[in-house]
């Protein structure tokens, strides 16, 4: 194309949303719509262009006010486009995009969406991503090829996206070792430089960036009180949990306070050999299963270890493991800050012993960074005075010291043995070219020669020194003396100097640069004869030298430098000059690091998120070695078998090393500070470049092939084959797999994807427009290595968390790999929509509405809900809660059909359009097992009754004119009376007509089983519409539906039994003798309205009413709908379990379950929920599924705090005589726990769910996610943030723990209710139980109360009380009947 064509001149103007909401419009003679394009203006940056709708004028090029902003364009002003062509679009294109959101809970399917939405688009820095007709994320930087820029192209087969949360939870964890509370630097302990210099710089950077992180902050360590080792014992001390970032400075003063305490043990362990790895694994499984509790408020989850040490931490190959299969798959970035130098091996190390020999990890999951710090920012704890000016002090002369050799021989004399240096210098040049050890102490001879050929670098300033071609004359001897054993700070084998305080590390100012004729110098000497090691040195450099002395890694490199020729040696150079030391060495870690970069880059790209080939040395080489060895199904991390010289021959890379390379848009130094990760944590990214080979699959994988058929039909809602594809796609994504980049193409047959979760592999395929497929590799379990017993993962320690009083002892259950998902049956349950969730594999939380106090003064309470008390006000929430649920409920196509809603033909006002308590929930004024236990035995039988018993959950079976299933009323209409019409063979006059019902019947019928219908004209509009939708019809289709003695027949299409034929009155079958209608019943009025039974005749059987039905559930389920306004392009379903049975006084429950549903629309859902429920005394709160008492199993660092009473409850509570709400008569319960729930409640608790012991009755108690299976009654403190627990054991009454899901905000209208702190209720429990006066008062008023019934209105006031005549009162269940029916 010509230079003209590709280039056009334009005019630039500006719009605002009032034009158009697109950043971009063109005219249509200056760029067609769909067109890439380079606009550039005079002093503005340049800016690329995809317009997709058309400008007014043809000329011009409008852009949006707001990215004109940002690109300093101005209105009018004259810009240039130039089109780019095919070459030059993929110049343009995204590497990598970095967006940035906040208080959301972006999932990552829901990432995968936006970059399908961003597709074939250009995005611009600084732009906001719109997601479901909101505001979700900022554009942040936008990379192509490792450069910045500020506008690109994007393609979702090329542009890699990285998503950052802005509101994460961080678990600081400062590890407590003697190098941090000993070791000084600059003048400043180890433990002051955290919490004076890098804990309050990375809270002003958050407080820069605008991020709202919720913070943990655990101190732990190993204790060394004991010689041996195996009694050392490790401890967790817990100073803040889930505090917001905003209230930083009072965090640091809890850590200052807790340094400077006596809390912490005097003697600790090296940083090197403590539990670095078991902190992080703990921390790890605290949010390991972001499916069981998620918190919709935040995202992301990051861990920073902070250590005194230098990267190397001592470990077992089997934790190690554990650890790696947790953080596998899940977004949990791992970053360990060291506060020492930075070594010269790679970093961070774990060491191990496996199989009798030494291997070092480099884990893909964890990054190290060394903090250095300016003293300019921060201020120690105490400083020493500044002195006013330079003093020059001359010292002294040593006596019998006049040269450098002579101090070279005191310093040997009085600290070790002395060292030719000449040999020292050979010893560091070997080490540095055959991949030697670094420097070592000791373990020489006594008497060594010196070479008569290698010169000894003169001294300018002596004299008496030869020059460096003269040779020394006398070898050196050494003096006799014993060698005084290394301290063991210094073990780790950095340069000691005394600092103004004591020991502190020094800085060396020189640095050494060794030519390559020097180091190959006597090569076969030093290595013919190495030295031997010194046993009593540092624990991990006799590790590292035990292994190279017995790997044959070490020896192949010795074999290839053997055969090189001698060169002729030259001296060392000693330099400053820091250039130099770039140019002529290199440590093992930078060599690593290039060899690692030049793997990822393999075209020359600055990218780190390439595909290896064959030219990447090592790396590449290491890779492929792993892969044959399948070294890799053991060991998923980068071993290394002598760090200080990493080659092909010691080193394999599993492939699940770069699972996270995708969020380096460029290769990051491992000498630069990660701030990015601390400050905004990254989401495990979509994609990876990794797929095992055909060879290996086929070798270490088991295979299951699997094909779904996609529903279809007119009963069923349609889904496309495509859809059902993608929906496959984000359910995985949402589990944790990753997409290969090199896999996702579209073949002849359809789409093919390759999708990988550690060592579980999907590949699906969209075979035709009605099949998928689906294959699954597994790893053979043979493969899978060998595993400890379950014994080894039980860790003991000492816990102390804020609200402990003093620290206990724990053991915590180390989680390995997650639970084998069952792939096969949520694949099915996804396309077919099915909510029964017979397995544990989907998204669960659970929340409660707990009444609180009465609102504030000057709190408007809403117009329906004035004038009524609080237990009044919170079930009128309730109900109208329900009915939102049942405005939204979700329906399948195929069961709305049969939904029928009458809202015409009302007779009267009194037949409510809406129904008030849709879902049917009784309520009553005892706890459930109380109610449970006393209608138990009424359907067992268990009880002697000649009356009977009402139905517990009656109004349940019954319908409602605004909404009911017809079918189901067809049906059972068809049963045998009371629960259905009398059908059967009726005569008028000569002719017999063959199961029918008469008119009037079916009227009371309809009264009995519709809970809204009050007068006959009522029921006979409800007849009409069935008459009118085809559901039965007159005998001789003479009339409408009529109150009286008219024939009516059920059609044929609704019939559940065989009718005969009766076309013909001469038929055989009417001879027979049929009973004339009597008298009386032909002369029934039609238009009497008739007494209503009692309710134990209504509606259909109930369930719990047969004798062969023992079972009875006190919870039910619905299919709700999150997004009524269809703002998805996915059905947003989720399955709702609520409580059938409510005690206004306890909580009220609600579950959520969910496998795709959209995080932000089932948010913005409780939303709503939470700001009805809240204008009517009701506190919506998230709670855990599992009870407190267990949840340390999941979250180690929540441990209950058990509380025993100072004075212990009477064994027996007298109980008022209760009237049974199911019989005429009384029953009288007896609660062992009832003076537990009463003092919980005294101190504002409110019952949440009870023990499944508590349920004492026959029947099978069920709720309809599953068994009861709370082993204690557990309660909820009104403010949402505290949970209690009744125990079960005698050595406590109650266990206490916090409640950390209680801190996000489920309300968005309103100022949140300032509540009392977590640490001011517990100390008011504990005082309280401590307090015996208190108790012992507590239970006897406690006891009066339930001896002394309330007087009966209708006893005398002359006459005494019986304690054993009951008062007189309704039931509560109809009590509550009565006020809504308005006839009380």
């Amino acid at each position: 194309m010509a230079i003209d064509q590709l280039r056009r001149s334009c005019t630039v103007v500006l719009h605002d949303d009032r034009i158009s909401t697109e950043d971009v419009l063109c005219g249509s003679s200056v760029l067609p719509t769909g067109i890439l394009a380079k606009l550039s203006v005079s002093g503005a940056s340049p800016l690329h262009v995809l317009p997709t709708t058309a400008a007014l004028n043809h000329d011009e090029v409008s852009i949006h006010i707001s990215l004109a902003h940002r690109f300093g364009l101005e209105n009018r002003a004259k810009a240039t486009l130039y089109i780019l062509e095919t070459a030059e679009t993929a110049a343009a294109t995204a590497t990598h995009i970095e967006f940035f959101f906040r208080d959301q809970h972006l999932s990552r399917a829901d990432m995968w969406r936006i970059m399908q939405r961003l597709d074939g688009t250009v995005v611009y820095q600084g732009q906001k991503v719109h997601y479901l007709a909101s505001p979700t994320a900022d554009v942040r930087a936008v990379y192509v090829s490792g450069k910045e820029v500020s506008s690109a192209f994007v393609t979702h087969g090329r542009t890699k996206p990285i998503f950052r949360s802005g509101s994460a939870r961080y678990t600081i964890l400062i590890q407590v070792s003697k190098e941090m509370l000993e070791c000084w630097v600059d003048g400043d302990l180890m433990y002051e430089r955290v919490v004076d210099g890098f804990l309050p710089e990375l809270f002003q950077k958050w407080d820069a960036l605008k991020v709202r992180h919720r913070v943990s902050v655990v101190l732990f360590g190993r204790d060394c009180k004991e010689r041996d080792s195996k009694s050392n014992i490790d401890f967790f001390h817990v100073v803040a949990s889930d505090v917001p970032s905003s209230e930083s400075r009072e965090l640091l003063r809890r850590l200052k306070r807790t340094f400077n305490g006596s809390a912490l043990p005097s003697q600790v362990s090296l940083a090197a050999t403590g539990n670095m790895l078991e902190a992080i694994h703990m921390a790890a499984m605290d949010s390991a299963n972001d499916r069981i509790d998620p918190q919709l408020g935040s995202r992301g989850t990051s861990i920073i270890a902070i250590t005194a040490g230098a990267g190397m931490f001592a470990t077992s190959h089997d934790m190690l493991s554990r650890t790696t299969h947790v953080l596998m798959g899940n977004s949990i970035g791992v970053d360990i800050v060291a506060l020492a130098p930075k070594p010269l091996h790679p970093v961070p190390l774990f060491s191990y012993q496996r199989n009798d020999m030494r291997e070092f990890a480099l884990p893909h999951w964890v990054d190290v960074s060394y903090w250095k710090g300016d003293r300019s920012g921060y201020v120690s704890s105490w400083t020493l005075p500044k002195a006013a000016g330079t003093i020059n002090v001359a010292l002294p002369a040593l006596d019998g010291l006049q040269s450098t050799l002579d101090i070279d021989d005191h310093d040997a004399a009085v600290f070790g043995d002395r060292k030719d240096m000449s040999v020292v210098a050979k010893m560091l040049l070997s080490s540095i070219t055959e991949a030697v050890v670094p420097e070592t102490r000791g373990g020489w001879s006594d008497t060594i020669s010196l070479d008569q050929t290698r010169p000894w670098p003169p001294r300018a300033s002596d004299p008496t020194v030869a020059p460096a071609d003269a040779p020394l004359s006398t070898p050196i001897k050494a003096i006799d003396r014993a060698v005084l054993p290394p301290h063991s700070l210094m073990a780790t084998g950095r340069k000691i100097s005394l600092g103004p305080k004591g020991l502190a590390l020094g800085r060396g100012l020189a640095s050494t640069t060794v030519s390559v004729q020097h180091a190959q110098h006597d090569r076969e000497q030093s290595l013919s004869a190495p030295f031997s090691p010194d046993e009593s040195s540092s624990g991990i450099a006799k590790q590292i030298r035990m292994s190279l002395a017995r790997k044959p890694s070490h020896r192949s490199i010795t074999s290839q430098l053997s055969s090189l020729p001698p060169v002729t040696s030259k001296p060392i150079n000693i330099s400053n000059d820091q250039h130099d030391l770039a140019e002529n060495y290199q440590d093992p870690a930078s060599m690593l690091e290039h060899n690692m970069q030049g793997a990822m880059a393999g075209t020359g790209h600055a990218s780190t998120s390439e595909t290896p080939t064959p030219k990447s040395d090592i790396f590449y080489s290491a890779m492929k070695a792993a892969e044959q060895e399948g070294y890799w199904k053991t060991s998923p991390w980068l071993t290394l078998l002598n760090p200080s010289n990493p080659s092909k021959d010691n080193m394999r890379v599993a492939a699940q090393f770069r699972k996270w390379q995708h969020i380096f848009p460029r290769a990051v130094s491992p000498t630069e500070f990660k701030w990015s990760s601390m400050c905004s944590p990254a989401a495990l990214p979509l994609t990876t470049e990794y797929k095992p080979s055909v060879r290996e699959l086929d070798r270490h994988y088991t295979k299951v092939v699997r094909r779904l058929m996609v529903p279809k039909g007119a009963n069923q809602d349609h889904v496309s084959a495509k859809h059902a594809f993608a929906q496959l796609i984000k359910l995985r994504l949402t589990y944790g797999f990753q997409l290969s980049t090199s896999e996702h193409f579209h073949s002849s047959s359809g789409e093919q994807v390759f999708m990988s979760l550690g060592n579980v592999h999907h590949d699906l395929q969209c075979l035709s427009d009605a099949e998928l497929q689906v294959v699954e590799y597994a790893l053979n379990e043979c493969d899978n290595g060998g595993s400890d017993g379950p014994d080894d993962n039980v860790y003991c320690i000492r816990m102390r968390s804020v609200l402990h009083v003093k620290p206990l002892r724990a053991e915590v259950l180390l989680a390995s790999a997650r639970a084998e998902t069952k792939w096969s049956r949520l694949d099915e349950e996804l396309l077919s929509r099915d909510t029964s969730h017979v397995d544990h594999d989907v998204t669960r939380m659970r929340l409660v509405l707990i009444p609180v106090n009465p609102s504030r003064p000057g709190h408007m309470t809403p117009g329906p809900a004035r004038g009524l008390s609080d237990e009044e006000r919170h079930i009128d929430g309730i109900q109208k809660l329900t009915q939102l649920w049942q405005k939204n409920r979700y329906t399948a196509l195929a069961d709305r059909r049969h939904q029928v809603s009458i809202t015409r033909g009302r007779a009267t006002p009194i037949m409510t359009a809406r129904d008030p308590n849709p879902l049917a929930i009784e309520y009553q004024t005892r706890d459930p097992s109380a109610v449970v236990n006393a209608y138990g035995p009424h359907v067992t039988g268990s009880r002697d009754s000649h009356e009977p018993a009402v139905p517990l959950f009656a109004e349940s079976e019954l319908y409602h004119s605004s909404s009911f299933d017809i079918a189901k009323l067809v049906k059972q209409m068809q049963e045998p009376p009371p629960n259905g019409v009398e059908v059967k063979d009726r005569r008028w006059l000569t002719r017999t007509h063959f199961k029918c019902f008469r008119g009037d019947e079916m009227v009371n019928w309809l009264l009995r089983v519709f809970k809204n219908l009050v007068t006959r004209e009522d029921a006979i509009a409800v007849g009409n519409e069935l008459m009118d939708r085809g559901v039965f019809s007159h005998v001789r289709a003479k009339h409408e539906f009529r109150d009286g003695n008219y024939f009516f027949q059920i059609a044929s299409i609704h019939r559940t039994t065989v009718y005969p034929d009766n076309a013909s009155m001469f038929a055989k079958s009417s001879l027979k003798s049929m009973p004339a209608t009597s008298i009386s019943e032909s002369k029934g009025s039609p238009m009497l309205r008739a007494i209503r039974e009692d309710e134990t005749s209504s509606g259909k059987p109930t369930p719990t009413m047969s004798a062969l039905q023992r079972h009875i559930l006190l919870s039910d389920q619905m299919m709700y709908n999150v997004d009524p306004a269809s703002k998805s392009d996915q059905g947003e379903i989720v399955t709702l379990h609520y409580d059938r049975i409510h005690n206004p006084e306890n909580c009220y429950h609600i579950m959520l379950e969910y496998v795709n549903t959209t995080s932000s629309l089932l948010r913005d859902a409780i939303s709503r929920w939470s700001t009805l429920a809240d204008t009517h005394g009701l506190k919506m709160v998230q709670v855990p599924l599992i009870e407190a008492s267990k949840l340390n199993i999941q979250h180690p660092f929540d441990h209950p705090i058990s509380v025993k009473l100072a004075f212990p409850p009477p064994e027996k509570v007298p109980v008022t005589p209760m009237m049974d709400a199911f019989v005429n008569g009384t029953q009288s319960t007896d609660d062992p726990q009832a003076p537990y729930k009463a003092l919980l409640r005294n101190m504002d608790f409110v019952l949440d769910i009870e023990a499944a012991s508590t349920f004492t009755t026959k029947l099978d108690v069920l709720y309809s996610y599953g068994r009861p299976d709370y082993q204690m009654t557990q309660f909820v403190h009104k403010s949402g943030l505290l949970l209690a627990q009744i125990s079960d054991t005698a050595d406590c009454d109650f266990k206490l723990i916090p409640n950390r899901l209680a801190v996000m905000r489920l309300s968005t209208t309103g100022r949140p209710v300032e509540s009392e702190p977590i640490e001011a209720i517990v100390k008011r429990f504990l005082d309280f139980g401590r307090d015996e006066a208190g108790l012992k008062l507590f239970f006897e008023e406690l006891s009066k109360k339930a001896r002394i019934p309330p007087p009966s209105p209708s006893a005398p006031l002359d006459f005494g009380q019986d304690n054993d005549v009951p008062p007189i009162q309704l039931p509560p269940r109809l009590a509550h009947r009565a006020v809504l029916r308005n006839i009380l």
